[in-house]
């Protein structure tokens, strides 16, 4: 039998194990980081002098000091850091960006959420690329207001990515 979960790495008790507390209580832990995956930034490579307790980081790109060789991972005080590795598929915010990054292929990404489509009450929204549309041209005075109204709306939708042009 292992003794950690394959996903996340949470710690199973063993049969006939001693200070069962200590692996129950540091499972919780693990749960705790991954129910609502939230980090303070991804930008420091050098642990923060004064940490609170649960303060998370994701160690950047050549960590040093208590951070060296952990480059990518989920560093956590808990009085001492915890390091956890995060699954492929994790989405995680990043509290510094307000941004949501998704782990894919061993990295974190920024380009987007992992979804084909986004749905409203059973109609696909942005499911297609943004087609272009045309602003209108011509026709008489009355029509000065109608483009300016139309060429605002398209200007709208543009800035949504709901079309291009």
């Amino acid at each position: 039998m292992t003794d950690q979960t394959d996903s996340f790495s949470i710690p199973l008790l063993q049969a006939g194990q001693a200070q069962k507390d200590v692996t129950h209580n540091e499972a919780v832990l693990r749960l705790e980081r991954w129910l609502a995956p939230r980090v303070k930034s991804r930008s420091l490579a050098v642990p923060p002098a004064a940490p609170d307790i649960g303060d998370a980081w994701v160690v950047a790109a050549g960590g040093a000091a208590q951070w060296a060789g952990h480059d990518g991972r989920i560093a956590e005080w808990r009085g001492r850091w915890m390091y956890l590795s995060p699954p492929d598929g994790l989405l995680i915010w990043i509290e510094d960006e307000d941004a949501l990054l998704m782990r894919k292929n061993g990295v974190w990404r920024d380009d987007g959420l992992p979804v084909d489509a986004i749905s409203l009450r059973g109609t696909k929204l942005f499911a297609a690329d943004p087609q272009p549309v045309v602003d209108p041209a011509g026709g008489g005075v009355i029509d000065v207001e109608a483009r300016a109204a139309i060429a605002a709306l398209l200007a709208s939708l543009r800035g949504m990515g709901l079309a291009s042009g």
